[in-house]
């Protein structure tokens, strides 16, 4: 807690003065005076300890005895000081330079623009001044975001949404407030410092620096700068010549500390005393805290947990080894790859597997009743997603026969079990590059489309997602030419992501919102805001460019979209400031999905899973059911939860195992059975049969 104390009284002495505050540097470092409205209240408790006490011996103000500053919750050595006095610059800046000049400091002054201030304080400025913010936007950012409107990139809504966001943010940077007239003109400053080397060597110096701003703009009032800092360099004890030949770097030969001596803080407290006793003073280790707060105009929307009900009957599993059915040995290894029910009681299963043969990736269909496995495919690579369409007559995926040879789609026919390959061309010149960046999904016709991301380099200006679709009915060769380019890429941070989606349009996904995108050219339909997503709700780097584990999963009859999402323990929304007390007491993190109702037949809440980030997801086939699970950890029993998305609540609780992460999830086309495909384990769960919901279900995994 910082100690605040009445402001100086006017006729001191000088010498009372140091005597006071000698005394007050043995202990909590005082705020002085409470200031005009308009100047921060905030101020960080400080002391005066030996350097000895919060500092390695062989650090040189520890070696020759100094006093240094150190922050008293917790006990720790201050790398900095920053200081702020309510007074003119002018004011202090002479009685400042004759007290520096007395140890040693000669202060030289300089003008900058407003734009370029001292590192912090240009957010200090510009969070006290709304005028500025919005020049800066209208200047820079606007003219971009209106480009992107008319380009189909954004909705209107978006647009004022993402405008009045950024008029509140006070962190900009010093090449984008440069152009606003009133960020050209000049403020006052001045700064100086002393170096000394110690030893016979010289290898030991200290880097004494301080400098004064005019922060009279930046707070709108009469106020005055000072940070101090000292770096100290010294012989790493544990350096050895031999770390020079070390080639994952070895120790360093010399080590550097900063820090904040007493002696050149005592001389400054001093200097503002004597200068201006009436003033208020304010400590910190940045200027950051002295930020004043800028509510958004149009904050996120609130998650709205729910979570599962610990008094749901419980399902239990029925397991199967599905590796003995496809016949592998102790000598084999098999990881899986893809799981899908088929109408009726069949799976399908893709796994990679090294055995006798090499490596390879195969596909079986499972038929768990018998039990009984048949292998449909072997080849080099691929198979990382099975598609089956609507009507449950075609599998499509994705995979190489032999070493060498290019990726092509393969359509298997579960009626007939028929199997045909076909070889594809894309208009573009350059191929897409099937293992690493294609993303493929089948569109209303039941035929794949592909998605690629192009990024902003070279001749493009920006970062795009283009869709191929097909040309005429399967062939070979068959041939993909690009039907849409959806420019919204470029103005999300990270990459879009596609969802898992049967139904008209194709919806993207990014860290804040989801998308609807025209099918026939790519343009923005509708946007939706989602709630904070990552990390905690008032920290926006924490979740910037960051999509889920799994794509978002949708379902076009029932009216809703999916998203996962990893929260940690606070159901706040907001952006408050978390201090580093509040980080530490923070609880378990919340991982789930955030159901998105697309009508006002169904309500938008977030449905919590567990601490686990969401590793796959499974939706029945009327959407009335959706099925989540995680990796609860080293022998720990598998987190699932299955949801009633209509009621907001888990009628069941299908009890896990510990079987590590799942791989997939997948419902029958009855809609009475939940699968769960394992590395070692095939699960099931038969659901009561008021649950059941039958049709074409869908899921959503890591590929």
């Amino acid at each position: 807690m910082t100690r605040v104390t009445p402001a100086y009284p006017a006729k001191r002495r000088h010498a009372a003065c140091l005597a006071l505050l000698a005394l007050a540097l043995l202990s909590a470092g005082p705020t002085f005076g409470n200031g005009p409205p308009g100047f921060p209240d905030n101020s960080r408790a400080w002391r005066l300890v030996g350097a000895g006490e919060v500092l390695d011996a062989e650090v040189p103000a520890a070696r020759h005895g100094e006093s240094v500053l150190a922050w008293s919750e917790p006990l720790q050595a201050a790398n900095a000081m920053e200081i702020l006095v309510q007074a003119p610059y002018a004011r202090l800046r002479p009685a400042l330079g004759e007290a520096l000049a007395e140890i040693g400091i000669t202060l030289t002054d300089t003008t900058s623009p407003l734009a370029y201030q001292r590192e912090g304080w240009g957010a200090v400025m510009m969070s006290r001044h709304p005028a500025w913010r919005a020049a800066v936007v209208a200047d820079n950012s606007e003219p971009r975001l209106r480009a992107a409107l008319a380009d189909g990139a954004i909705g209107e809504q978006e647009l004022q949404t993402r405008l009045a966001r950024e008029r509140a943010d006070a962190f900009s940077v010093p090449q984008a407030r440069i152009k606003v007239a009133e960020l050209q003109r000049q403020y006052a400053s001045a700064h100086g410092g002393k170096t000394r080397r110690y030893g016979l060597l010289r290898r030991s110096s200290t880097e004494l620096i301080v400098h004064l701003d005019d922060a009279g703009e930046a707070l709108g009032l009469p106020a005055t700068a000072i940070r101090i800092q000292r770096t100290d360099t010294y012989p790493n004890p544990n350096y050895h010549w031999r770390d020079l030949f070390d080639l994952f770097g070895g120790q360093r030969p010399s080590l550097t500390r900063r820090l904040v001596p007493a002696e050149a803080l005592r001389t400054v407290l001093a200097a503002i005393d004597a200068s201006a006793p009436e003033a208020a003073v304010r400590f910190n280790q940045t200027p950051t805290p002295w930020v004043a707060p800028v509510t958004s105009p149009e904050p996120p929307p609130r998650a709205d947990f729910r979570r599962p009900d610990a008094a749901a009957p419980v399902l239990q599993p029925d397991t199967l080894d599905w590796r003995a059915l496809l016949g592998a040995t102790d000598r084999d290894s098999y990881l899986p790859r893809a799981l899908i029910t088929l109408p009726g009681s069949d799976l399908l299963i893709a796994a990679r597997v090294r055995d006798d043969r090499g490596v390879s990736v195969g596909l079986w269909r499972l038929s768990p009743d018998q039990p009984q496995a048949r292998l449909l495919w072997r080849g080099a690579r691929g198979l990382r997603q099975l598609h089956l369409d609507e009507k449950g007559q075609q599998v499509w995926f994705l995979a190489a026969p032999e070493a060498g040879q290019p990726m092509q789609l393969y359509r298997y026919r579960p009626a007939d079990q028929s199997l045909h390959a076909f070889p594809t061309r894309f208009s573009d010149p350059q191929e897409p590059d099937f293992d690493t960046t294609v993303i493929w999904r089948l569109g209303e016709d039941s035929l794949p489309r592909f998605y690629q991301h192009h990024l902003g380099l070279g001749e493009r200006t920006r970062d795009t997602l283009d869709r191929y679709d097909p040309v005429g009915e399967p062939a070979r060769p068959w041939r993909f030419s690009r039907a849409a380019r959806a420019t919204r890429a470029d103005m999300v941070p990270g990459r879009l992501r596609l969802a898992h989606w049967r139904g008209a349009g194709w919806w993207v996904e990014d860290s804040t919102s989801l998308a609807r995108l025209n099918t026939g050219n790519g343009r923005v339909e509708t946007v939706i805001a989602l709630p904070h997503r990552f990390g905690h709700p008032g920290d926006g780097q924490e979740q910037f460019g960051r999509t889920g584990r799994i794509p978002a999963l949708g379902a076009p009859s029932a009216g809703w979209l999916a998203t996962t999402f990893e929260r940690d323990g606070s159901d706040q929304s907001g952006s408050e400031q978390r201090s580093s007390q509040q980080k530490s007491n923070e609880g378990a993190r919340l991982n789930g999905m955030r159901i998105t109702g697309l009508s006002g037949d169904t309500a938008s809440f977030s449905a919590v899973l567990g601490e686990a980030p969401v590793l796959a997801a499974a939706r029945s086939g009327g959407g009335a059911l959706l099925a989540m699970a995680a990796d609860a950890g080293p022998r720990q029993p598998a987190s699932l939860a299955l949801w009633d998305i209509q009621h907001a609540v888990t009628p069941v609780q299908p009890r896990g195992g510990a079987w590590g992460a799942p791989k997939a999830l997948a419902f029958s086309w009855r809609g009475d059975t939940l699968w769960a495909l394992y590395n070692q384990v095939l699960v099931r769960w038969r659901l009561p049969g008021e649950l059941a919901d039958p049709g074409a279900p869908d899921q959503s995994s890591d590929p």
